[in-house]
């Protein structure tokens, strides 16, 4: 709040005294403050009226800024074509001025919308591309963020040893440069990787890690995702009491943050808590809930299809078959096209 408050004197002194890069800059800072409070409403606003300055300047590195702006704002809000749309204005606006740094930036950012499609060739290409600038630059920052969403691109490939790898080198980074950030999107996808591998004590402790780090650093989404995580890790070890009070956790800070896939990830996790031990009839709100956070939301992954199924079981084991038949179809429609 602090630094809001701080940013908007800023921007009013700023236009006070014409000062256009000032408000450019500003504004960029603010819609990204605003995108991670969870304040989106403020946020578009502030996006709003940099396009209209950028129009104004008639600039490539303005538009160039407004582009990747957009970028990261439609990102957070899951609107991922939109996100992809920005992203590729901007970054030929980037290399045509000469700026490698934000041409990095933008390829690797890039990327994650790509991977949060499932494209995985796209995002592994433009990963590799922010990665070589970062190298031949020395960027050893930059370097971290990228390697970490490249293990993170590998992992959801079922490249879980090539992953791991990505991720070590991510944290080994992050401690060197005291990126915390970043060594907590290691921690919260190692935490994913062991998930998936069955590996209950590990996912819950870099859950857990990735937790504590969140924590600290203000970031919201990140605490819910990672609570979710280790109730997730505790149900399958049937310590049902810690996992549904890491799930009430995790659906507080989802309801503070207004991210679709956070609210889905913390309500889902408590759906599955409770029809692990057949509560059947208490899952089902929690699950219609995280169904519907993904309304307007344009991803399309395996992982939620497999609430779809587990919806799907609740609707049956509580008599509802034609409720049951229709989400089984959304499991097998989203299963059939990844």
């Amino acid at each position: 709040d602090s630094a809001i408050k701080f940013n908007l004197k800023i921007l009013e002194e700023s236009k006070r005294i014409n000062y256009k890069l000032g408000q450019e800059e500003v504004r960029a800072k603010l819609v990204h403050t605003y995108s991670y409070q969870g304040n989106s409403k403020a946020a578009l606003k502030q996006l709003s009226e940099f396009k209209q300055l950028a129009e104004q300047m008639k600039d490539s590195g303005t538009f160039a800024n407004y582009y990747n702006t957009a970028g990261l704002y439609y990102g957070m809000q899951s609107k991922y074509d939109s996100s992809i749309y920005f992203y590729e204005k901007a970054i030929p606006l980037y290399e045509k001025i000469g700026n490698r740094m934000r041409t990095g930036q933008g390829a690797s950012n890039l990327a994650i919308a790509y991977q949060q499609q499932s494209n995985y060739s796209k995002a592994l290409f433009y990963q590799q591309k922010a990665l070589k600038i970062q190298e031949e630059d020395g960027n050893l920052s930059s370097m971290a963020y990228t390697l970490v969403n490249m293990a993170n691109t590998y992992q959801n490939m079922g490249d879980n040893q090539r992953a791991e790898s990505y991720f070590l080198k991510t944290i080994d980074l992050a401690k060197q440069k005291q990126l915390t950030n970043v060594e907590l999107y290691a921690y919260t996808n190692l935490s994913s990787m062991f998930l998936d591998m069955l590996q209950w004590q590990k996912a819950y402790d870099f859950a857990m890690k990735a937790a504590k780090l969140g924590g600290k650093m203000g970031d919201k989404g990140i605490q819910a995702a990672s609570l979710s995580k280790a109730a997730l890790a505790k149900a399958r070890q049937n310590k049902t009491d810690e996992a549904l009070a890491l799930s009430k956790r995790a659906i507080a800070l989802a309801d503070s943050v207004n991210q679709p896939m956070i609210i889905q990830q913390a309500y889902s996790g408590m759906g599955y808590v409770l029809k692990s031990k057949k509560r059947w009839k208490e899952a089902i709100p929690f699950y219609e809930k995280a169904l519907a956070s993904l309304k307007d939301v344009d991803q399309f992954i395996e992982e939620n299809g497999s609430f779809y199924r587990e919806l799907s079981e609740c609707y049956e084991q509580t008599g509802n078959p034609v409720k049951a038949l229709e989400m089984y179809k959304q499991y097998t429609l989203i299963a059939d096209s990844v």
